[in-house]
């Protein structure tokens, strides 16, 4: 990718980060102001089931997309061929997660003890059934580098929740009406993403060339899919920890902060995506890999750590509006505590998906779920010694360890000195 268009790739990602960003701070606020904590805690709590649930909906398929479509970007009959695998496991595998979801309602319901939830779990069984070809369609985008395209249906789906939020503030409706916020982003996300990717399959010819390359689909998703799911559990294991551990007010207080920073957390992602694809193609040549990164690590330092900061004071004025009291000095120590940790870790926050790019999915998922543990002991053993702090210390250092231990294991798997010509492994 030319340095112009790397240039316009990243402007692309971070207007949508910013609108996203924006969208999902208001949300909070607006929930939070609007139907209680309680209500944003319990919102959470489903936000947080969704956003794991939908990592098995994806089944792994829309990362195979984003490692294998820049591998063959001058053969279109391939590309549509992974494209067609990818997204025929994602709707199977929807469908399932849904399936189960809906089957196992009473045994969610009765672990989280609250009847919003419960209620909630229906909305979040259709929008299930949708994620997974739809984030294999938004990683065809991001994939084929149509980076404007990819940043607007990134940004599509807060802005459907938010203006949803505001809707039912002003039509004073019920909170059990806020759960199918989710389904309808998703419905929406599905109407634009298959408008953009519709036409650039249909302009290659048909035929059967997905059966082709659904093994090699199969195969990285597969590999991949633990680490993904891991992922977004350990992303979200802190709000579900709470869950089950506290009242829903303590996870709306801890949530309006945790959900700030982790959403902060998310910048990374904007130098990620812009470099999905180089990355990918880098893979084979570990000479221009590891030249290419240190480089990386600086611009990211320079580009985030100012970001941090001015997200920081931001969310200072955020929460003296939104609460009060021990409310809103418990939020302000969650998300000092988290945006620390972050700035620490700032320089190798966006190499988070490093192993799968050099073509090691096993290791990605190995490392990751030796992270999520760690992060699962330390919130529940650090809640029962200090509360939510604990909580938020644990979430934290987990930043730091996985971005460090990215960094070795890429290192050693895929060392400067190996030859040049072959690809790494699946």
């Amino acid at each position: 990718m030319s340095s112009a268009k790397t240039k316009a790739a990243v402007l692309a990602n971070l207007s949508s980060f910013g609108v996203l960003a924006v969208s999902g701070v208001l949300t909070n606020v607006l929930l939070s102001r609007g139907f209680g904590t309680a209500v944003l805690g319990a919102f959470n709590e489903l936000l947080s089931l969704y956003i794991v649930g939908a990592q098995l909906a994806a089944m792994g398929c829309h990362l195979a997309a984003t490692r294998l479509l820049p591998l063959v970007d001058e053969q279109p009959q391939r590309q549509r061929g992974i494209m067609l695998a990818a997204l025929l496991v994602a709707a199977l595998a929807s469908a399932l997660v849904a399936l189960a979801v809906l089957t196992g309602r009473p045994l969610l319901a009765a672990v989280f003890g609250q009847d919003l939830v419960a209620h909630g779990l229906v909305p979040l069984c259709l929008a299930l059934s949708l994620c997974g070809v739809n984030k294999v369609m938004l990683g065809t985008l991001n994939a084929t580098e149509r980076h404007i395209p990819f940043a607007l249906v990134q940004a599509l789906r807060p802005v459907i929740v938010l203006i949803g939020v505001v809707v039912l503030w002003r039509m004073n409706a019920q909170a059990s009406s806020v759960p199918w916020l989710v389904a309808v982003a998703e419905v929406g996300v599905a109407v634009v993403s298959v408008g953009l990717v519709l036409p650039q399959v249909a302009l290659w010819p048909s035929g059967s060339s997905w059966r082709a390359e659904l093994p090699a689909v199969w195969h990285f998703a597969i590999k991949v899919l633990p680490g993904g799911l891991v992922a977004e559990a350990n992303s979200r294991v802190d709000v579900l920890v709470l869950g089950a551990m506290a009242s829903d007010r303590v996870v709306g207080v801890y949530s309006f902060a945790s959900m700030y920073a982790e959403g902060l957390a998310q910048l990374p992602s904007v130098i990620r995506n812009a470099l999905n694809a180089r990355m990918a193609r880098m893979s084979g040549n570990s000479g221009d890999l590891w030249r290419t990164l240190p480089r990386l690590v600086r611009m990211a330092y320079l580009f985030l750590v100012p970001c941090f900061l001015a997200g920081g004071l931001a969310y200072v004025g955020i929460a003296h509006w939104s609460l009060s009291g021990a409310d809103r000095d418990t939020a302000l120590w969650v998300f000092g505590i988290i945006v620390c940790c972050l700035v620490l870790a700032a320089g190798a926050l966006p190499l988070d998906l490093l192993l799968a790019q050099l073509g090691f999915p096993g290791h990605l998922s190995l490392l990751r779920g030796v992270t999520f543990a760690l992060n699962l002991v330390g919130c529940i053993v650090l809640y029962r010694l200090v509360g939510v702090s604990g909580v938020a210390a644990s979430v934290g250092m987990t930043y730091a360890i996985y971005s460090l231990a990215t960094l070795l294991l890429a290192r050693r798997l895929h060392p400067p000195q190996a030859s040049a010509g072959g690809q790494s492994p699946c």
